[in-house]
């Protein structure tokens, strides 16, 4: 069985883009597609000095100082889109 390298699938913040030959590779390199693998590791990279945008105990502690009032089954989604709106 031989190995087929095109139509390959490069990857940038995301977005596919399919080249058909090694010149349209070497073209969307240069402008910074990759590798699934190497852009999925850019892509998931979170700050970890940053906090969770939907971390529950933040949300509510934040939610509680801004004077607001929810239900306790609240989904997080809802929660943030409450706290978001109130700021």
């Amino acid at each position: 069985m031989e190995f087929m390298e095109y139509p390959k699938a490069l990857y940038l913040a995301g977005q596919q883009l399919v080249v058909d030959n090694i010149e349209q590779e070497e073209s969307a390199r240069a402008d910074g597609y990759d590798d699934w693998h190497a852009d999925h590791a850019c892509t998931n990279d979170a700050d970890p000095g940053e906090p969770d945008e939907l971390d529950r105990d933040a949300l509510k502690a934040r939610a509680t100082e801004l004077g607001l009032s929810f239900a306790r089954n609240i989904s997080n989604e809802k929660l943030a889109e409450l706290v978001a709106a109130a700021q």
